[in-house]
């Protein structure tokens, strides 16, 4: 191999490492603090900076309240782990949908049982799609 085909093997491999690695960052850093010096940061918040990604939501956190005190040696954790292991709350309740039952009341206000003429409690076609396992029994409807 010549001289000069040996120098373009090694130069153009060099030269592109050289135009990435050297002079792009520095064009990069160039650029960031041309941006910068323009445009001026304005903090509107008086809580102090956090790092990273902060993302403002006007939703509420989602039913966490800090009012909860618990027992020595219990925390919201512990509780979450009884409730699954313990066999009493796998089971489905049973209620009657009769005239007294406390059920009725907010079963008729989502409108998945209606009230005929004659006194009886029949479900609607919401209350079918949306009420789990009802059955009809001689004292009325059980969910």
């Amino acid at each position: 191999m010549t001289e000069p085909g040996i120098f373009r093997t090694v130069a153009v491999p060099l030269g592109i490492a050289v135009l990435f690695l050297v002079l792009t960052p520095k064009l990069c850093q160039r650029a960031v603090v041309q941006a910068t010096a323009r445009r001026p940061i304005v903090q509107t918040s008086t809580e102090p900076s956090r790092a990273g990604l902060v993302i403002a939501s006007s939703t509420p956190a989602p039913g966490r309240s800090t009012d909860f005190h618990f027992p020595d040696g219990l925390d919201a954790a512990r509780i979450e782990y009884l409730v699954e292991i313990d066999q009493a709350f796998a089971t489905s309740s049973v209620m009657p949908v009769t005239e007294g039952a406390p059920i009725t009341q907010e079963l008729l206000r989502r409108q998945y049982v209606e009230k005929h003429p004659d006194g009886t409690l029949v479900p609607t076609r919401e209350g079918v799609m949306n009420v789990k396992g009802a059955t009809d029994s001689a004292d009325g409807w059980i969910v």
